[in-house]
């Protein structure tokens, strides 16, 4: 399978959401909850080549992705790097 080629995976609550093999890499290390920075993130793309903006684009496409399941990937910089963490958005009536 490639890396362009979605596939059927669970999200951290059980649902299904398709991700390419990237993003699942990705959404292992999220799931924890934990913040973890953009330097972990880029690690997994197996690309000596990629760039911080490669991972903000996985990022932006996870975020597509998820919402329909009321999912997030909140992003905070905190002393200039930036971390990514999967959470959970709050629905308010």
């Amino acid at each position: 399978m490639s890396d362009n080629e979605p596939a059927k995976r669970g999200c951290n609550n059980g649902d299904d959401v398709r991700l390419t093999p990237t993003q699942q890499r990705f959404m292992d290390m999220l799931r924890d909850g934990r913040p973890h920075n953009i330097h972990e993130l880029r690690e997994l793309l197996q690309d000596k080549e990629a760039t911080l903006g490669n991972v903000h684009q996985h990022i932006y496409h996870m975020r597509v992705r998820l919402r329909p399941y009321k999912r997030g990937i909140l992003a905070e910089v905190v002393g200039g790097v930036v971390w990514f963490r999967l959470v959970n958005h709050v629905v308010t009536a």
